[in-house]
């Protein structure tokens, strides 16, 4: 799934399963390491988690997305911005389940 995010410019970001590789690794944790971690995110994991969004969504629409970390972070102009990414990562995560295991009815 890839939603955009409104940055300097329309961005893709998506935090399908190599994003997530990718953000273990630099964090240091496993995958379900990333519950803990969410529940007392710090803004640099936040930053991180935005810089493997943008890098896979611009993978995956066959751009190049050349920022480092840093620039990646000055792309950042207000907190409302990283709560959207967080947002977006909760929404694409859970994939709309809030918690119910996938493919177990209701």
């Amino acid at each position: 799934m890839i939603d955009y995010i409104e940055l300097d410019k329309k961005r893709p970001i998506t935090f399908g399963m190599n994003a997530l590789r990718l953000f273990t690794k630099e964090v240091g944790v496993s995958l379900s390491g990333i519950g803990p971690l969410l529940s007392d995110i710090d803004i640099d994991s936040v930053i991180k988690l935005l810089y493997f969004g943008l890098k896979d969504g611009a993978r995956i629409e066959g751009e190049p997305y050349e920022l480092s970390l840093e620039q990646t972070a000055d792309l950042v102009t207000n907190m409302s911005k990283l709560t959207e990414v967080f947002d977006i990562f909760l929404e694409q995560y859970s994939d709309g389940t809030e918690g119910k295991q996938k493919g177990v009815p209701s």
